[in-house]
């Protein structure tokens, strides 16, 4: 995530399949268990005090890039644009991966009142250029989606629809939930669902304290960007606000939206019913790796190596890498891991459109769907319509 934000607590389950809970009651004997992971990464790279000037170094780099960028939007000329922007959002990005691993307490540790604060200080400023809310984030992101990565009616990141679901959708429904995901819709996905209802939205905490921060940040955020807007407006005119705040912040929508989906979507990612899912199967099994060229992985921060961030919160990214190693030797049977290409991403958005959490697997249609029911369980095909 990379993916968060503030959610509702997970409600129970109210119904898991059969076929489901007896795989899990004969896999989870036999497969490893999550803590057998963690322990096959060096000690070395999960350290309990990480180097503060270390964290500091990549903060201040991806904040010089930011700063550079955003001169290049307004002062640089239309020739520097483009370059500008792109530079721009991989820095926003940057950033963010810095927010993300202070939130985990892997960029500075916490085992001290002054480790964390300097967490939230750098976590925070650092997503301010994406305008998202440090603790808001923590708390999805942490609690919720780590705790149940995949686990139906919990991770609430790229929840997959079902094709019951799916059918009793109108017209407008079924329009959105193909947009979304769709190869264009990711940025759509992250705005609506979740930068604006599972952040600006979340209202349901009972616990005071964490509600009060999360309202502090909210309101740290809404602050930054009205002082923003107000700069913009007064000495540059709306226009330069639009090309180097606006344009910027809806193409790392979609950055972002694309980053989480890649990370937990894919034809051989099982989401699964509570009672079948394990924390190997979630953290393990549920996550996708993506070996990339080294230059977007030093602007990414390592974010598509993303498994043994899964495994262990406490690795920082810039040792994601070497962790993924020490994982790809002793589990290489269940990691998934691949180079990114466009043919396969496409295949994946194309095929992953609904989920059968009882026949555990994705399907691209309805249609599809049918014709699998009436292969497997003749007695339960629905007569559905075509995607």
């Amino acid at each position: 995530m990379l993916s968060g934000i503030g959610v509702n607590e997970p409600e129970p389950m109210k119904a898991s399949s059969n076929a489901q809970q007896q795989e899990g009651s004969t896999a989870q004997a036999s497969e490893p268990r999550l803590r057998e992971a963690i322990a096959s990464i060096p000690e070395l790279l999960r350290p309990a005090r990480p180097s503060i000037p270390k964290g500091l170094g990549y903060f201040a780099l991806d904040l010089a890039l930011y700063l550079v960028s955003l001169w290049g939007m307004i002062l640089g000329g239309v020739w520097l644009y483009l370059p500008s922007l792109v530079l721009n959002v991989f820095s926003i990005g940057g950033l963010f991966i810095v927010a993300h691993d202070c939130c985990h307490g892997s960029l500075f540790g916490n085992k001290s009142a002054v480790r964390r604060m300097l967490s939230y200080i750098v976590g925070q400023s650092a997503m301010l250029t994406g305008a998202h809310m440090y603790q808001v984030w923590e708390y999805g992101h942490n609690r919720v989606h780590h705790g149940h990565t995949t686990k139906q009616s919990f991770d609430f990141v790229w929840h997959p629809v079902t094709p019951q679901q799916y059918q009793q959708l109108g017209r407008l429904g079924r329009w959105w939930h193909r947009l979304c995901w769709s190869p264009f819709g990711h940025g759509l996905y992250y705005l609506v669902h979740i930068w604006i209802g599972k952040m600006w939205a979340f209202r349901g905490l009972r616990d005071g304290a964490l509600k009060w921060r999360m309202t502090r940040d909210k309101l740290i955020v809404a602050a930054y960007l009205s002082v923003v807007a107000v700069l913009f407006f007064r000495y540059l005119g709306f226009w330069a606000w639009a090309r180097a705040v606006l344009v910027p912040f809806l193409i790392w929508n979609h950055y972002i939206g694309f980053v989480v989906y890649v990370q937990h979507i894919h034809e051989m990612v099982i989401w699964r019913v509570r009672r079948s899912w394990t924390p190997f199967k979630g953290q393990v099994e549920g996550t996708v790796s993506f070996r990339f060229p080294s230059v977007l992985n030093f602007f990414s921060h390592n974010i598509f190596v993303h498994t043994p961030h899964h495994v262990d919160m406490r690795i920082p990214f810039y040792y994601l890498p070497k962790a993924m190693a020490a994982l790809r030797d002793q589990y290489s049977g269940y990691v998934i891991e691949h180079p990114f290409r466009l043919r396969e991403y496409l295949r994946t958005v194309r095929q992953c459109k609904l989920f059968d959490f009882e026949l555990g697997c994705w399907f691209e249609s309805l249609k599809t769907h049918q014709m699998a029911l009436a292969h497997t369980r003749p007695d339960a095909a629905l007569q559905l319509g075509d995607l």
